[in-house]
């Protein structure tokens, strides 16, 4: 403990503080007026030189050192090794932690040629794409964006109410199109009669061919028997079809996909049980590896068939 020479209440030597120097009197010494004004004063000035948990700590001075290895910063360490770690990181980023210039990167990848960084490999237009019969090439913002706007003129694949490329895809995976990719649709929509049709229908205001408009407010009723020429040979795996209404529901049980060569002598394919699908889609999946030119659903209660859709789809 440190001791004072002054001379206060006639004592030479008077005990000190460690830390600001205040003067300690002994219990046996006289009170000093001026004793207890200096330490006042001392106090006043130290006081205003610490900072509080809510205070202005911008003219605080930290000091620290970089720490040795990049490790996170920990609730409640020390101010200075807060730092020392920081100073560390920054340390280790080099120029480009404060450029943010890709050409102050070291060790920095190398992008292959023919890659996504490869302007000329990037397709803006649809038709493009459909042309391009090479490797190496993706389709653009604008070649998804035309698509999107364009997916109503996509023959055979929207039902109703697909509005965007996302609902597509999420149909697609959801009813199984992905497990077979190489299927498309095989008939296109159709705005009037079309020599193409195969059926037994004369219901002039049901005519079969709104069977195929993608339209579910029309219908094409009378037939037992709804079909299509393709004019060459194709393979078909899957049906989808949609009864009109209550009334007609589209086709019913021991239903038939048949194929045939000539359009006269038919092949059972598949079997199925239609049964009631007002309101809602049916997709008919079988396995097949026989081509025809002419396919057709053939009802097979033998009573006619009420559809407002039907798609065949083939490879």
């Amino acid at each position: 403990m440190g001791k004072s020479k002054r001379n206060r209440g006639g004592k030479e030597n008077m005990q000190l503080t460690p830390n600001f120097r205040l003067m300690k009197p002994d219990g046996t010494d006289p009170v000093n007026v001026q004793d207890l004004n200096d330490n006042m004063d001392v106090l006043d000035a130290e006081v205003v030189k610490k900072l509080d948990k809510t205070g202005d700590a911008s003219n605080v001075v930290n000091k620290f050192t970089q720490a040795g290895s990049r490790t996170n910063l920990l609730s409640g360490e020390k101010l200075s090794v807060s730092f020392g770690k920081i100073m560390k990181w920054f340390v280790d980023l080099k120029d480009v932690a404060f450029s943010g210039r890709y050409s102050d990167l070291t060790d920095r990848p190398t992008i292959p040629a023919g890659g996504i960084a490869d302007k000329s490999k990037i397709i803006d237009n649809l038709d493009d794409i459909a042309a391009n019969t090479q490797t190496g090439y993706m389709a653009g913002a604008l070649a998804v964006k035309e698509l999107n706007q364009n997916l109503g003129d996509i023959n055979g694949l929207l039902p109703s109410g697909i509005t965007n490329l996302a609902e597509l895809l999420k149909y697609w995976i959801s009813n199984g199109y992905l497990s077979d990719p190489n299927l498309r649709a095989l008939v296109p929509f159709l705005t009037g009669n079309d020599s193409r049709i195969i059926h037994n229908s004369s219901n002039n205001n049901y005519p079969m061919w709104q069977v195929y408009d993608n339209n579910m407010v029309t219908a094409g009723i009378g037939a037992t028997y709804i079909g299509f020429d393709f004019s060459s040979p194709v393979c078909m795996r899957r049906i989808e079809w949609q009864g009109f209404n209550s009334a007609y529901t589209g086709f019913g049980k021991n239903s038939h996909v048949q194929g045939s060569v000539d359009g006269t002598s038919w092949v059972n394919v598949y079997e199925f049980d239609g049964g009631n699908s007002y309101g809602a889609r049916v997709i008919n999946a079988f396995a097949n590896s026989q081509s025809y030119r002419y396919w057709r659903v053939q009802n097979g209660t033998g009573a006619i068939v009420g559809l407002a859709f039907l798609q065949f789809y083939g490879v």
